[in-house]
């Protein structure tokens, strides 16, 4: 009869006689999208999608985000929810261990949300994860100038030391934190970081890598330069003689 209005109350409350009543529950959305209520039908989506989760339908859960997102567009909110919806999605990739696809999902928020430091760290390290590392730098390298841009170098430092805990032997993020010491005038820190790079390219028998290490520590004139300057000269012999 035309009483879209009394439909969708009656609708909401048989939804809460009978949550788990899939079929009334999507019918209750299309009425709120066609009656131009985007919000309500995006509060009831997701409680759709959080059903078919209980449910370990994955697929499904996944593709009512997917079809939410198509009901944000109308929602003054759509960049909020949005980005909500698609952590929803890459949350369900990850869990199914679609790397790939959850990667490409990441790229959206990053280029709706690119100063969310949880996505970035993401990026960086599911493309590492999967064993593309030119990538995973850039990801990183962009990000970090992002940052510098926005005045937040500390945010940049504090980013990658998070990277650290998880990948700790990756001597390029060592060398991109001492950087960001550097220009930071935190020059103590940032000979910490070079020198632990130094000793691992020791260990690797990387040692004209070391030397220019090594040099560059003292560049920076740490307080016991001297030492530094002591292991220069053994390794430079070490090198003639060899």
């Amino acid at each position: 009869r035309h009483e879209t209005a009394r439909a969708i109350r009656t609708l909401k409350r048989v939804t809460q006689l009978v949550p788990m009543d899939l079929g009334i529950r999507q019918r209750l959305i299309e009425l709120l999208i066609n009656s131009d209520k985007a919000e309500e039908a995006l509060e009831e989506s997701l409680e759709l999608a959080s059903i078919y989760y209980r449910l370990a339908e994955l697929d499904k859960a996944r593709q009512t985000y997917l079809d939410a997102l198509k009901i944000a567009q109308k929602s003054k909110n759509n960049r909020t929810w949005g980005v909500n919806l698609l952590l929803k999605v890459a949350d369900i990739d990850m869990q199914r261990l679609n790397l790939r696809q959850a990667l490409r999902i990441y790229e959206q928020i990053r280029t709706i949300q690119p100063d969310e430091p949880s996505v970035r760290a993401q990026l960086v390290m599911l493309n590492l994860r999967l064993g593309q590392e030119q990538p995973a730098m850039k990801e990183l390298d962009e990000y970090v100038a992002f940052l510098e841009g926005s005045g937040k170098r500390l945010m940049a430092i504090e980013f990658i030391n998070d990277l650290l805990v998880d990948h700790g032997k990756r001597l390029d993020l060592r060398r991109r934190l001492a950087d960001l010491y550097v220009r930071n005038r935190q020059v103590e820190e940032a000979i910490i970081q070079l020198d632990a790079v130094a000793d691992a390219l020791l260990t690797e028998n990387r040692h004209l890598e070391a030397i220019n290490m090594l040099e560059t520590i003292i560049s920076l004139k740490p307080a016991n330069i001297e030492e530094y300057r002591a292991g220069l000269e053994g390794l430079r012999r070490d090198m003639l003689r060899k």
